[in-house]
C-alpha cells in the first residue's frame, strides 16, 4: 500500500529548534524520517511526501533517506501550501488512484495503530480515522490545539478544533480512497482548504467511519513542549516486554533516563543505531579494563 504524508508547514511554534519542522530531531531522529520509519515497521515501503517550506533541503534529506532505507519516496513540491494542507493533499491527486495512507508529517505515533488500520476493510467512496476515545486520560493532548471527532458507533459525524460536543480525537492517521480528492476539491471551492474540510465533506455523505486507537500511542508535535513529550514517551518505549528485572529496573532506566537523553543534548544528530555503537564501545573497554586489571 502507498503512503501519503503532508509535510509542507513551516512549524513556525516549533522553528526555535529548528527552521525545518520535519527536520526537527525526535529522540534523535528527524521527524519526517521517523514517520516514514514508523510506516515501514507497518509494513509500507512506498512513499509520497507533499513538501512546500523550505522544500529544495528536504527534497535531498528524502533522497538520502530513500537511499539509506531502500524504499521508494517520490517528493511533490506544494508551492501553494500556505493556503492550507488540503492544498497539499490535492498535490497527489495524480499519483494515487487506489486505497493509501495519509499521515501527517508532524505526528508521533505507535506502529501498531497504522497496522490495525490496512487491515480495516475499506469500501468505495471511504475513509476511515483512527481516533483516540480517550478523551479523559490523553494527557499529552493540546486541547486548544487537537482536532476533535464525534463518533457514533463506528461511523464519523463531525470533525473540527472547534466543535462543542466531541468524544475522541483525531490522531491524523487515515486510511483513504481517491474519494478524499474530490471531498478535498469541494471543501477548498467552498472556502475550506483543510484536510478536515474533505473528512467533513465524506462525513456528511455518511462516507467516513472511525478505528479506535486504544491504549497506543500518539503525539501532534508543534511545540517545544509537545516535543518534550514525544521524546519521554518514545524513552518510556524502548523497554522489551522480555527485559528482566535488572534490565527493568536499572538497565533501561539508566539508559533511557540517563544516558540516552545526555548523548541527544550533545548532539541532536545521535542516533539509536549511533548509541547501540557507543554503548558496544564503553562495554568493550570495561571488559578490557576487566581482563588486564
Amino acid at each position: 500500500m502507498k503512503c501519503l504524508i503532508l509535510a509542507a508547514g513551516d512549524g513556525g511554534r516549533i522553528a526555535q529548534i529548528c527552521d525545518s519542522k520535519p527536520l526537527v530531531p525526535v529522540a534523535g531522529l528527524p521527524l519526517i524520517e521517523r514517520s516514514i520509519a514508523t510506516a515501514q515497521q507497518a509494513g509500507i515501503t512506498e512513499f509520497y511526501v507533499v513538501i512546500g517550506h523550505g522544500a529544495e533541503r528536504l527534497e535531498a534529506f528524502l533522497a538520502d533517506v530513500s537511499r539509506r532505507r531502500g524504499i521508494r519516496i517520490v517528493a511533490i513540491r506544494n508551492e501553494q501550501w500556505e493556503l492550507g494542507n488540503g492544498t497539499s493533499l490535492l498535490k497527489a491527486r495524480e499519483r494515487l488512484d487506489g486505497p493509501f495512507v495519509l499521515l501527517m508529517g508532524d505526528h508521533v505515533f505507535d506502529e501498531i495503530i497504522l497496522s490495525q488500520l490496512v487491515r480495516e476493510p475499506l469500501q468505495e467512496g471511504e475513509v476511515i480515522l483512527a481516533t483516540d476515545f480517550r478523551v479523559d486520560e490523553n494527557q499529552l493532548v493540546n486541547l486548544n490545539d487537537v482536532t476533535k471527532v464525534l463518533a457514533d458507533d463506528h461511523r464519523l459525524i463531525g470533525i473540527g478544533k472547534e466543535i462543542a460536543t466531541y468524544n475522541a480525537y483525531d490522531t491524523g492517521i487515515f486510511l483513504c480512497s481517491p474519494a478524499i480528492f474530490t471531498a478535498a476539491e469541494e471543501s477548498i471551492l467552498a472556502g475550506d482548504a483543510s484536510v478536515t474540510g474533505a473528512i467533513r465533506r465524506l462525513a456528511s455523505r455518511g462516507k467516513a467511519k472511525v478505528v479506535d486507537v486504544q491504549e497506543r500511542y500518539w503525539v501532534d508535535i508543534d511545540t517545544p513542549r509537545d516535543l518534550k513529550k514525544a521524546e519521554t514517551l518514545l524513552y518510556q518505549n524502548l523497554t522489551k516486554p522480555n527485559d528482566g528485572f535488572i534490565a527493568r529496573a536499572i538497565n533501561r532506566r539508566i539508559s533511557t533516563g540517563i544516558f540516552t537523553p545526555l548523548l541527544l543534548k550533545l548532539s541532536r544528530r545521535v542516533t539509536a543505531n549511533l548509541v547501540s555503537v557507543l554503548s558496544f564501545v564503553v562495554s568493550l573497554f570495561a571488559s578490557l579494563c576487566f581482563f588486564f586489571a
